[in-house]
């Protein structure tokens, strides 16, 4: 028989830096598994990061966590040489074998606990073909740990239907903000299983910006190229620090009751954001309070209002990273959903949505590691207008749920603008 039934996996997240935030207790997640995970999906984050950033000089923003966790149910029901090189790629083996998908499900609960104060939502669903034969083994874990629930769709004999009703699904789990995830032509009649994680944010700063002091700016996004954006501006406390070694400002900025931040790093005059990207390692990014030696102070923060939206098709980077061999070819064994060696992943898609205006941003409580006077001037100044590094992190479980490099922040107005793709 040939192998030519095919899984499709897509991720998508949503985040609109217009949100609102608690400090709920995170003892559901406090183990030792739960810590490996997290250093795990760090790891790869970073490692897609700097391989997406290779050769791409515009915008990357993404949710690594999104993509872990759709490849995690995809790791669920890999065999053999397909488990081991997922294994490897994602850091999966930090975690032990028989604690690895449980503590997926812990990390879930625990990033969804909130007071109603800000919008997380992350919701997993397996599309899959009605007259299809899965194993209950899988559908069961499946629900069990990532509450995936398995749709029966009709991929076979209505295959633009069956897209119809997940592109529905995944606007309904983003609010609308993401449309048309799959276009017409990437399923067919031979796709069995779509797997799909959705995640969306949305809160307000802890302190927000005031508009009437957004201004026009430059912003400059190389030596030869310079744009004009709103450029917010804050004087307030914030955790910030300087690597004055390699010469990184980091900058964190709270959402509201602190259980999220949104850490921002820009590289000196006589830096790139990429060579600051070359220089961090992805231990780096697993306490930057301690990295960047960061404590509490009054800020001047100019930060532009830009929303960007990206869509990749993961295929290429994924295989890059290692998972050519067993995954997307007919040598890949997923006997673990269906009891066959019938099934190979034919794409991964992950898309992406990010808005930064007064209203929403984050950043973590202050931390000081080291006297104000040592650190710096009394006028400090975060100056966001040429190319930085953002990341959203939930401050309770150390998680990074999304991440990017902003070269060209598209100007939007107060509450909607154009979008990149």
């Amino acid at each position: 028989m040939l192998r030519r039934l095919f899984i499709l996996i897509f991720c998508l997240t949503v985040t609109c830096a217009l949100i609102n935030n608690t400090m709920a207790d995170s003892s559901l997640f406090r183990s030792d598994q739960g810590e490996n995970l997290v250093n795990a999906n760090t790891k790869f984050a970073i490692s897609l990061l700097k391989k997406l950033t290779e050769n791409e000089k515009e915008n990357v923003f993404m949710s690594p966590l999104s993509i872990s966790f759709a490849l995690a149910l995809c790791h669920l029901g890999a065999q053999g040489q397909t488990n081991e090189e997922l294994k490897q790629v994602l850091r999966f083996a930090e975690v032990t074998d028989k604690d690895l998908h449980p503590t997926f499900g812990d990390l879930q609960k625990a990033l969804l606990r909130s007071d109603g104060q800000y919008s997380l939502h992350m919701a997993n669903r397996l599309f899959g073909e009605k007259t299809y034969k899965f194993l209950d083994g899988y559908i069961s874990e499946s629900k069990e740990h990532y509450s995936a629930e398995l749709a029966a769709v009709d991929f076979v004999n209505q295959t633009e239907e069956a897209r119809q009703e997940i592109n529905a699904w995944v606007e309904g789990q983003t609010k609308d903000k993401i449309k048309n995830l799959i276009p017409t032509g990437v399923l067919d009649s031979l796709t069995r299983l779509v797997l799909v994680n959705a995640i969306y944010f949305k809160g307000d700063w802890n302190s927000k910006f005031d508009i009437k002091k957004t201004q026009d700016a430059d912003f400059h996004i190389s030596a030869n190229e310079k744009i004009t954006v709103p450029m917010m501006y804050m004087k307030d406390d914030f955790n910030f620090g300087i690597d004055r070694d390699f010469g990184i400002k980091a900058l964190e900025l709270p959402y509201l009751d602190k259980h999220l931040s949104m850490f921002l790093l820009l590289p000196m005059e006589d830096k790139s954001v990429d060579e600051i990207l070359d220089h961090l390692e992805a231990e780096d990014f697993l306490d930057l309070r301690r990295r960047f030696r960061m404590h509490s102070a009054k800020v001047n923060v100019y930060l532009p209002r830009f929303k960007v939206e990206q869509s990749f098709n993961m295929k290429d980077v994924l295989s890059a990273m290692g998972l050519q061999a067993s995954m997307f070819s007919t040598n890949a064994d997923f006997s673990g959903i269906d009891g066959t060696r019938n099934l190979y992943v034919s794409q991964v898609v992950h898309k992406a949505f990010l808005e930064v205006n007064e209203d929403g941003s984050e950043a973590a409580a202050a931390t000081a590691a080291i006297i104000m006077l040592r650190m710096a001037p009394m006028n400090l100044e975060f100056r966001a207008d040429r190319p930085f590094v953002c990341l959203i992190r939930d401050n309770r479980t150390n998680s990074i749920l999304f991440l990017g490099k902003v070269v060209r922040p598209n100007p939007v107005g107060n509450s909607s603008g154009r979008e990149e793709l």
